[in-house]
């Protein structure tokens, strides 16, 4: 045993003089100390190091006041604690100790802010600094790097976080003595030199630091080391730390070899992915059906789309919208005479007149912002309002009457008058008993941008499926642009066209597109659609119908990859005494995860490029077959790249969902029982 010298002048921190301690009574008692002395000077960094039983914990117990039930004196700063009543003891503890433990004890339901509070609950008569706490708190996790997680519930962090936020918490109250027991024996080497850095930070500010450890590398960080046997002190040396962490090497090594996990997992994973080829192949049927479903009721949802779409403008409806929108697809190499952002009234509406005199009768700008309500006096409309801007050819385009007042005119449309025509069914929701016109209307959209216009007419009811046509608001469109605050809602993306009843659309839609094309090259995407009421419509139930063609082939790949869940789990179960060997030689929690999420996503990938071929070949042979009995339907080979890529994200997630509850049972088995499930 090496002694440490002591000079009377200096304080101590620690001072534990003829401390006698045992467990059980009679025939069980077993003896921990006896008359063992101990000293601590202030701002010094201890490591109280030993095997299992050396009594390291219990002393650390009985040195915190945790344990009480001894016999001769430990003092803190001059202080038996054997001598404090209760309230004097919990005061120590809160204003001058703070507690760093292995298991972390965070409280599960309060987040990482709470939890590092948690001093600041305690004594009553310390809530006035709450504030200045949270703002302690704050400080504290911003060093720790854990301000970002705040909110979070310890549930949601890793377990070097979830010590960082016990650091936090110990430190909250600038204690001057900080007892930490095996704050490392939890956690991975990063997090573990992550740990030690800023214990070792701290007691460079002065900290006394007391830390309980059972690791060398750990100990060698403090810079006096007391090696604990049999309740005795059998060593006691100064220390120098190196100026490199030795955990920080440590780490550093297995991040090299870390970078070769996936490569040295790999094999393991082909050979046992497939090892039970028949259940396996039973099982992948599921997530074959499911990504098939997915490829091909996809591409036949879009595919129906654009044939309806189609049949519209075959129509001959002599109301049209024209739509532009940026090509979000553009290459830096692409050529192009000038860029399109939106279409512009004076060089893109107006010069349309003389180049298609005979076809165009009239047109307008057609603007539209959803989510709205309307308020007049006491009374609002939340749902279903929505709001348009037009010019003064609007409501003849749209086949609108007025039945009270008049319409938009000219006019209004140069000097952007905040006026407005509203749908009929206003009538009876916010005008009980009076005429809407001359009236000023409230209307909010997204929330906050609230626009007042005077009503200057009233629409005749209109008779649709859904009423709610009868909740339109319209304004100039010069009005509608500046009230707007959207931005984006702001520029004109469509213009509603009335074309002449002679007209040969398909001719005019080619003409009129390919003007714009030559306009603007392929820096912007310009089409046309028949009339704007019925699109409309018939866009919504084009929705629904993908949203139902999706939900199931949904369904189908839920069902799926439950199915590959469960294979997952039955290997696990039947693999235990495998895992335990792999552990036992070696093998970390992470390549043990590794392992089993790779083997479903394996799985899951060759099920799903089966899936996709078959999707394929389903929905051509579909299209092959239509084209033989529908006059309209022809016959092409049509890839769906929106189709392809929902359908690998399906792979992939249904892979790791489906392998990660296996791999997380699979990473937590002990050693021993699956060593022993055999």
């Amino acid at each position: 045993m090496v002694k440490m010298n002591l000079n009377n002048n200096e304080a101590l921190a620690i001072d534990v003089k003829g401390l006698t301690f045992s467990y059980g009574k009679g025939k069980n008692k077993v003896s921990i100390f006896e008359n063992f002395n101990f000293t601590v000077k202030e701002g010094e960094f201890v490591a109280i190091k030993g095997s299992s039983g050396s009594g390291k914990s219990t002393l650390f117990y009985l040195m915190s006041g945790l344990l009480t039930n001894y016999t001769g004196e430990v003092s803190l700063f001059d202080r038996d604690i054997s001598r404090l009543d209760e309230k004097e003891l919990s005061l120590l503890r809160n204003q001058t100790l703070g507690f760093v433990f292995q298991q972390f004890y965070l409280l599960p339901r309060q987040n990482v802010l709470q939890n590092i509070l948690l001093p600041s609950d305690y004594p009553l008569e310390y809530a006035s600094q709450k504030k200045q706490r949270e703002e302690q708190a704050k400080k504290l996790a911003r060093d720790l790097e854990i301000h970002e997680r705040l909110d979070h519930l310890p549930s949601e962090l890793s377990g070097g976080q979830q010590q960082r936020v016990a650091i936090a918490r110990a430190l909250l109250n600038q204690p001057k003595l900080i007892f930490a027991d095996e704050p490392t024996g939890n956690l991975d080497s990063k997090s573990s030199a992550t740990i030690m850095e800023y214990l070792k930070k701290i007691h460079k500010e002065g900290k006394t630091i007391l830390l309980i450890t059972h690791e060398d590398e750990v100990a060698k960080e403090a810079s006096r080391i007391v090696t604990l046997k049999d309740g005795r002190v059998v060593e006691d040396i100064q220390n120098k730390p190196s100026s490199e962490n030795s955990l920080k090497k440590t780490y550093q090594e297995e991040k090299k070899k870390a970078g070769n996990l996936f490569f040295n997992v790999l094999p393991i994973v082909l050979m046992n992915a497939f090892q039970n080829k028949v259940r396996t192949f039973l099982t992948m049927i599921g997530v074959i059906i499911g990504v098939a479903s997915v490829c091909s009721l996809v591409t036949i949802g879009k595919y129906v789309e654009d044939r309806i779409m189609d049949g519209f403008q075959g129509m001959g409806a002599n109301v049209t919208t024209l739509s532009g929108h940026i090509n979000w697809n553009l290459r830096a190499t692409d050529q192009y005479p000038r860029k399109f952002n939106f279409f512009e009234p004076e060089h893109d509406v107006d010069p349309l007149y003389d180049l298609f005199s005979k076809e165009i009768v009239m047109m307008t700008p057609y603007l539209e912002a959803w989510d709205s309500n309307v308020a007049y006096a006491g009374l609002e409309v939340d749902t279903g309002p929505r709001l348009y801007g037009i010019n003064h050819f609007g409501h003849k385009i749209l086949g609108q009457e007025i039945v009270i007042g008049k319409g938009i005119n000219s006019h209004h449309v140069e000097n952007k008058s905040p006026v407005c025509v509203i749908g009929n069914a206003f009538l009876g929701r916010l005008f009980k008993n009076e005429s809407p016109v001359g009236k000023i209307i409230k209307v909010t959209n997204n929330s906050n941008n609230v626009i007042n216009c005077e009503v200057i007419g009233l629409l005749a009811p209109i008779q649709t499926a859904a009423n709610s046509k009868n909740l339109d608001v319209y304004l100039p469109y010069t009005f509608f642009r500046e009230a707007v605050v959207n931005w984006w809602r702001r520029q004109i993306r469509e213009i509603a066209i009335q074309i002449s009843p002679d007209t040969n659309l398909v001719q005019f839609k080619n003409a009129l597109i390919g003007w714009f094309k030559n306009k603007y090259g392929v820096s912007g995407n310009f089409w046309l659609n028949s009339n704007s009421l019925l699109r409309e419509q018939m866009k919504r139930f084009i929705m629904l119908f993908n949203i139902l063609l999706a939900s199931i082939a949904v369904i189908s790949l839920v069902v799926g990859g439950m199915g590959i869940a469960n294979m997952m789990l039955i290997s696990v179960s039947e693999r235990l005494n495998e895992i335990g060997i792999r552990k036992s030689f070696g093998a970390t929690k992470k390549s043990i995860r590794l392992q089993f999420i790779l083997e479903s996503l394996l799985v899951c990938s060759v099920a799903g490029i089966i899936g996709i071929l078959l999707g394929f070949a389903f929905y051509e042979t579909l299209i092959y077959v239509g084209s033989k009995y529908l006059d309209k339907v022809k016959f092409v080979w049509l890839i769906e790249w929106n189709a392809i890529v929902w359908s690998f994200l399906s792979i992939v997630i249904v892979g790791v969902v489906s392998g990660l509850i296996p791999a997380l049972k699979a990473e937590k088995t002990e050693v021993i029982d699956a060593l022993r499930s055999d």
